[in-house]
């Protein structure tokens, strides 16, 4: 499994194109899955949407949960 969200790469790339967006990143936790898989990628190709590799990487810092996005 690679996304934690109530939505799949593919559905998020889709609803991203109904709203007319241009460009958009996905960042699951500590994984960059959603980019191997070539749904979401083809998805987005045919449509002219950018899709922007990110990631979001759960860390601590002076014991406290940091999350950070990187793109």
């Amino acid at each position: 499994v690679y996304s934690d969200g109530a939505a799949q790469p593919e559905a998020l790339v889709q609803a991203a194109i109904a709203c007319g967006v241009k460009a958009m990143a996905i960042t699951d936790h500590d994984t960059t899955r959603s980019y191997v898989l070539a749904e979401a990628a083809v998805k987005a190709a045919n449509a002219d949407l950018e899709l922007i590799p990110g990631i979001e990487i759960n860390t601590f810092w002076r014991d406290h949960e940091v999350h950070v996005l990187g793109y």
